[in-house]
């Protein structure tokens, strides 16, 4: 009755690495002064991949990419990572609270059916690296201060380092083991440095936090007021001496696989179960029609087709939709976290026949009892899509605005990424989309970029700061970068 959705049979592209443009040209930083170089921002900036920090995606974050061009364009910058323990990711706390998973990999799963498929799965390893170690003293100071999970509010916020919050949840565990001190703040870390060169990438989490969670209250959009008082301070603090940067404004986050992978009309019946249905819900509106009001009833009265049919959705209970459940629209997003056996198996999404039953006796409020509606957590609808875009809008103004005002570059990842999802991206005669797994542009979090991702994301900070200070800084070949590791 469901049909076999997404996640996961995928046909892998391998790209092929082509010979380099860029060789044998020299390159200067313009206006620009690379010297010390400083990176403030989230997972975008620690190179957090594949649902995990691990070093081999440290290694290639787009601040130490940018840093390794710098040094081509003549710069001797210095750029220190807080490295993870290992190459799986993950973190504990107190030796044995698992606080963040480690990586996902390509693997083989069993579904409730018992058949096995490819696709994203976590790896079965212990993560090694401990929040309550602090490496500061040893290892430190770090010139990428990217937190992941970290919102513009958190980047000058006292106690975000500070272990004793941390079970509380009020501070964070990747700045705890890189903090310079309990009371120290992301900002105050990466001004203690005097940067001669900073890029900035924050609000990401401000909106994409609600949308991971389905628009449902757990995590809100960051207010207007307060993004634009934040987004502030940080530019504030980190041009006070003079210091010249790059700033990158937010993608539309709703673009991104974790929202455009599972089709809104996954529901494959035959002729027989299609007419069933349709009768169930037949009956189902002329009971509305009965308890609430005439004409009430119609838009629970479904025709269900022979082949693909959209989810039903949960929303909110209302005089004119008493039962507060409604057939998804074909612009609306499911998130690529909902349950994909119960889908298969419990009938989630649309109605719940796992117990049998009489079709021809079954009570009207049974009937209405088995409808099985996607829930809010899964869903983002037209409504909250719309929050979010007015949310983006709004804080990239305020981006745009700040940097116009001090002088920094622009890094339009907005319309950049946009142009990915929409026309594609040729480099080098390898072409990158955002096509989940396939696209080779996003890792296995739907999230976050893969590698070679990065790479892209790099040559569009190098963009901006050529345009802004004149300077030749190269680009990456992105193709040279590992790609997508087959199992």
């Amino acid at each position: 009755m469901k049909k076999n959705i997404i996640l996961i049979i995928v046909t892998l592209i391998s790209l092929v690495a082509c010979k380099s443009k860029f060789e044998d040209l020299s390159f200067e930083g313009g206006s620009a002064d690379f010297t010390t170089f400083v990176s403030v921002g989230n997972s975008l900036t620690a190179g957090y991949a594949d649902g995990a920090l691990y070093t081999s995606g440290q290694e290639y974050s787009y601040p130490a990419q940018l840093a390794k061009q710098f040094r081509l364009a003549g710069a001797n910058t210095v750029f220190n990572q807080p490295m993870m323990n290992d190459d799986n990711g993950g973190v504990t706390f107190l030796n044995s609270v698992k606080i963040e998973e480690p990586k996902m990999i390509l693997g083989t799963s069993t579904d409730c059916k018992g058949v096995s498929g490819l696709g994203p799965i976590r790896i079965d390893m212990a993560p090694t690296t401990r929040a309550e170690d602090n490496i500061y003293a040893s290892k430190g100071p770090f010139h990428n201060i990217g937190v992941p999970g970290s919102k513009v509010i958190h980047v000058d916020a006292p106690g975000y380092g500070d272990i004793t919050n941390l079970l509380a949840r009020k501070s964070n565990p990747y700045y705890v083991r890189m903090a310079s001190a309990s009371d120290a703040t992301m900002i105050e870390d990466a001004v203690n440095l005097n940067a001669t060169f900073f890029s900035l990438w924050i609000g990401n989490n401000d909106v994409l936090g609600y949308a991971t969670t389905g628009g449902v209250g757990v995590d809100p959009l960051t207010s207007q007021a307060d993004f634009t008082a934040a987004y502030t301070n940080a530019i504030t603090k980190l041009t006070a001496n003079g210091a010249k940067g790059v700033v990158a404004n937010i993608p539309n986050v709703t673009s991104i696989p974790y929202f455009t992978t599972v089709p809104t009309d996954p529901i494959a019946l035959d002729l027989a179960s299609s007419l069933s249905l349709t009768s169930f819900f037949n009956k189902i509106g002329n009971y509305v029609d009965t308890a609430f009001g005439a004409g009430k009833g119609a838009q629970y009265r479904i025709t269900y087709v022979q082949g693909d049919n959209p989810f039903l959705i949960k929303v909110p209970a209302t005089s004119d939709n008493p039962l507060g459940w409604r057939q998804i629209k074909s612009d609306e997003l499911v998130l690529l976290t909902i349950p994909q056996d119960s889908i298969k198996c419990t009938g989630y999404g649309v109605f719940d026949s796992r117990q049998p039953f009489d079709p021809f006796t079954i009570t009207i409020e049974e009937l209405v009892k088995r409808v099985n509606p996607l829930q809010t957590q899964h869903v983002l609808t037209l409504e909250e899509i719309e929050k979010i875009r007015v949310a983006t809008d709004g804080f990239n103004a305020t981006i745009s605005s700040l940097a116009a005002s001090k002088g920094l570059a622009l890094a339009d990842m907005h319309t950049n990424m946009a142009n990915i999802k929409n026309n594609g991206l040729v480099f080098n005669e390898v072409e990158y989309k955002t096509d989940f797994i396939s696209g080779g542009t996003f890792s296995f979090d739907g999230v976050h970029p893969t590698k070679r991702g990065y790479a892209l994301i790099t040559n569009y900070f190098i963009d901006a700061i050529n345009a802004k200070y004149g300077s030749t800084v190269p680009k990456v070949n992105a193709n040279t970068l590992p790609g997508t590791v087959l199992p």
